[in-house]
């Protein structure tokens, strides 16, 4: 298979379109570019308001999501800023219904999807690395969205939390074999801790209720709280 990405039609395109906007009306932040094949993608960087910055946190809002990450993520950006932590905010690629129905043409869209995100967050990884040599967490949002998270136990990074993780095979793995720090906030966490082997390195909290509305104190309190214990 060639390096080019083949991609749902009009989906990848779509977001591509999509940065362009959003870039020019998020007048607080720096607008920083990837450069893919079919176009660039927008990561939006904000720097902490005062005081020496505790690391990095490059926060990623699955398919799940889709267009509506950036204003649901806007509450938990802000007050990782104000507490410390400078913040990247970048989309993964959607899979969604221009692509058809889950065919084996419409499954091999989507596996190409995913491997375009798993080289989207890297690429994300490498640019906060080259510009920062303090921590760095990766926080994704609504991984319920993603068929899968792609190899990211290899990822340069200090440390991983992961929003509504889906209940599968490949993600009971991971976190039975994660050795980087992670929090995971979860529907039902005791059935997880129940029935599923976790890692030394994994804490399990329970996601709350009003989840993804991020106005809700409990969700911003619990990962504020994880940073500060792991990071100081």
């Amino acid at each position: 298979m060639s390096g080019e990405q083949v991609l749902p039609v009009g989906v990848i395109s779509n977001q591509y379109a999509q940065d362009e906007e959003v870039a020019e009306v998020a007048v607080d932040d720096e607008a920083i570019w990837l450069e893919e094949p079919g176009g660039r993608v927008l990561v939006l960087h904000r720097s902490v308001r005062r005081g020496v910055p505790r690391g990095n946190v490059i926060l990623i809002t699955g398919p799940g999501l889709g267009s509506s990450g950036l204003s649901h993520s806007a509450n938990l950006r802000r007050s990782l800023t104000l507490y410390g932590w400078n913040t990247y905010f970048v989309r993964l690629p959607e899979f969604g219904a221009s692509a058809g129905s889950p065919s084996d043409a419409g499954e091999a869209a989507a596996a190409e999807s995913d491997r375009a995100g798993e080289n989207r967050v890297r690429a994300a990884v490498a640019l906060v690395r080259g510009r920062s040599s303090e921590g760095l967490v990766i926080l994704i949002a609504q991984a319920s969205g993603s068929r899968g998270l792609g190899e990211v136990t290899d990822l340069d990074v200090d440390g991983l939390i992961l929003l509504n993780l889906n209940v599968t095979p490949a993600n009971t793995t991971l976190l039975k074999d994660m050795t980087t720090p992670t929090l995971v906030l979860q529907e039902q966490p005791a059935y997880w801790q129940k029935k599923y082997p976790l890692a030394d390195s994994v804490e399990l909290q329970q996601l709350p209720r009003s989840y993804p509305r991020q106005e809700d104190g409990r969700l911003l309190r619990r990962i504020r709280g994880w940073l500060k214990r792991r990071y100081g």
